[in-house]
This record gives C-alpha cells, structure tokens and sequence, in this order.
C-alpha cells in the first residue's frame, strides 16, 4: 500500500483509493520493512491477528501517533546489511568443497520444499542451517537436533528429509 503497488489483494479491499495509497513510493519495499522491524521492536506496532496477518498500533504506538511520545528511528541505506549474492553462499562459511557442495544441495531440497508447501525458503530452514548442517553433517535424528536452527517443530517436520539428502549425498 505505501509503495503504491496495486496488488490483487489490495485491489480486493479497495485500499487503491485511500488517499494514504502510495504516499511512501519514494522509498523501496525494503526501506519500509526496516522501517517496520524497528517499529515492531520498540513495541509501537504488534500483530493485528495470528489469522489474517497484519499489525495494530500498541498504546505505545498511538502515544507517538498523537504526539505525546517520540521515537527515532535508524535510517538504513538501501545496501546496508545486503552481501552480493556470490558472497551470500557457503563459501564465506569456510566450507570446504565437498561442504559448500552438500549446502548447495541442502538449498535446492530446501527450495522444493518451500515451493511445495507454498512459504518462503528462509521458513523451512535458513542459510546459517544449512551451512551448519553442511559442516556437521548429522546421521540422526538425535545429531540433527545439535545444528543451529533446528527446533522440536522443524526437526519434525523437516528432519528426516534432510537426513536422507545428507545420507545420499557423495562425499
């Protein structure tokens, strides 16, 4: 809505026509999520609804709308924090071939099944994983629980494919 993107949903909800539509195009997408992760961690935004998604202004947060509280915020360069993709891999993770390898395997498994399950990559298991798995290649269950990231839920829901793909893989 701030960047002025009419989306299907936004459409559906009639949001194109509020005059606050757009207002924020002069930044990018990932500006205004900074701006919005800082917002949420001072405590002036909270989830509206677990269901529908969203944010709700706390007490906190309309303090500051209504001018009785202030906050400052840190400005972002839009590069700020990014590595070029190249460098984003494992091999900065001082991987060696076979490793950085078996992460380049990890991320394809970890694509299909963030494709197939309709989310984003980063929520089935994010990069700092699959390079710990990479570099500590667990055969159990049990083992798998040691690599960073891997939690009760993900451990059950992803752990045994990602054993089988580190069992399978040459090396």
């Amino acid at each position: 809505m701030l960047t002025g993107q009419a989306t299907a949903a936004i459409r559906r909800h009639g949001h194109e026509s509020l005059k606050t539509f757009g207002v924020g195009k002069d930044k990018s997408k990932r500006a205004w999520q900074t701006v919005v992760r800082q917002l949420y961690a001072a405590g002036v935004l909270a989830e509206a609804s677990a269901e529908h998604g969203g944010f709700r202004l706390t007490e906190n947060g309309v303090a500051i709308l209504k001018g009785r509280e202030s906050l400052s915020l840190r400005v972002a360069t839009e590069t700020e924090g990014r590595k070029p993709r190249r460098e984003r891999n494992a091999a900065g993770a001082d991987l060696d071939g076979a490793g950085n390898a078996l992460f380049e395997h990890l991320r394809a498994l970890r694509r299909d099944i963030a494709r197939r399950d309709g989310i984003a990559a980063y929520m089935v298991f994010a990069d700092r994983t699959l390079i710990d798995m990479a570099r500590l290649r667990p055969r159990t269950l049990s083992e798998m629980q040691l690599v960073h990231g891997v939690g009760e839920a993900k451990l059950a829901r992803y752990g045994g494919q990602f054993l089988k793909a580190i069992a399978a893989f040459p090396g």
